[in-house]
């Protein structure tokens, strides 16, 4: 074998150079690709334990939600018994005390005024105090548990409640309720107890001339719509103009497995709308 020459060295020399190199870069994408690939399987096994996480945590919050539910809804028929009982004692101790105070003062009026004509003036203005104390007493009463929702149902206790307010706030009050419905007696306190919630914050916040009250059956639904002519608001700004009143008729609404809808724009007036499942007081 001859021996290389100088030019023959150098291009072994390049040679064996290029491939070193194109062997080193080969490795290097492989170790690359390698650590994509490990990279990639860290992340998904990052991912499950976040997935986990957020459903864990997604429970809890339905869980709560269903717990905080729950005890409003306890609550309120905690209230509603407290009146319930408050309503009949006023009723009976407190009613029997007036109308024998009313009979005394009568019995008084009708042997001592003929002796002393001057004690009139003193038993008229005792007699109408009693008489207030008594238009007084039916009036909480009413309010506590209205016994018109009691002895002749929704519909009429409805009718009378649009009255009452309107005769007071001087608001007028238009009615267009179906008088065939006549729900069990819970949902009837709900419904009633929404209708109240609802006009006091016409009357709070609405500045309204008109209220519409609109009760009737939508299907296996009992649907309630009221409806303001008053200033409006912007529901998504303005929580002040709704206040714990609306909050108290979406949770009665919510404890019914009811929908509750609001639709109000500043100028155009409030509507109010309420479906919940119609089961009829049978009879």
């Amino acid at each position: 074998m001859r021996p290389l020459d100088s030019r023959e060295i150098t291009a072994n020399l390049y040679c064996h150079d290029l491939t070193a190199n194109l062997s080193a870069r080969s490795n290097m994408a492989d170790n690359g690709s390698s650590k994509i690939l490990t990279t990639g399987a860290a992340s998904k096994a990052q991912e499950l334990p976040v997935a986990d996480e957020m459903e864990r945590l997604e429970n809890m919050v339905q869980a709560r939600t269903r717990e905080l539910s729950s005890l409003a809804s306890h609550l309120q028929n905690v209230i509603e018994d407290e009146r319930r009982i408050l309503a009949r004692a006023l009723h009976d101790e407190l009613g029997s005390v007036l109308t024998a105070a009313k009979l005394d003062a009568a019995f008084l009026k009708a042997n001592c005024v003929k002796n002393n004509p001057a004690m009139l003036p003193k038993f008229e203005r005792l007699t109408s105090m009693l008489e207030q104390g008594m238009s007084l007493q039916r009036r909480i009463i009413d309010e506590l548990r209205p016994s018109t929702l009691d002895l002749l149902g929704l519909v009429p206790a409805v009718r009378e409640l649009g009255d009452l307010f309107s005769a007071k706030y001087s608001i007028s009050i238009q009615m267009d309720i179906d008088n065939e419905i006549a729900p069990v007696n819970g949902d009837a306190l709900a419904l009633y107890r929404i209708v109240g919630e609802t006009l006091a914050n016409v009357r709070k916040h609405a500045q309204a001339m008109q209220v519409t009250i609109a009760i009737a059956r939508a299907g296996q639904l009992l649907h309630l719509r009221v409806a303001d002519n008053g200033r409006g608001f912007d529901p998504s700004l303005d929580t002040a103009a709704g206040g714990h009143g609306l909050s108290g008729v979406r949770q009665r609404v919510r404890t019914l497995g009811g929908r509750f809808s609001l639709d109000s724009n500043p100028g155009n007036g409030t509507v109010i709308e309420v479906w919940i499942p119609y089961r009829p007081e049978v009879p």
